[in-house]
């Protein structure tokens, strides 16, 4: 069970595909922030970059 104290806020994005059953969720903390440095390299526990492809960007977009 995770337990949250106290508030925060956040600005979110949520990515889904309209023919399919994906949704990406991006996150970011705008208070509290932590202010602890960046992990010091890639390899750490957790996602630290995510590469999309796409060929048709404008499509995908909705543009």
């Amino acid at each position: 069970m995770n337990q949250v104290v106290g508030t925060g806020q956040w600005h979110s994005v949520s990515l889904d595909t309209p023919r399919g059953p994906f949704l990406l969720d991006l996150l970011e903390w705008q208070e509290s922030r932590d202010g602890a440095v960046p992990y010091p390299h890639l390899y750490h526990l957790g996602i630290a970059r995510i590469a999309l492809a796409t060929d048709d960007l404008g499509g995908d977009m909705g543009a």
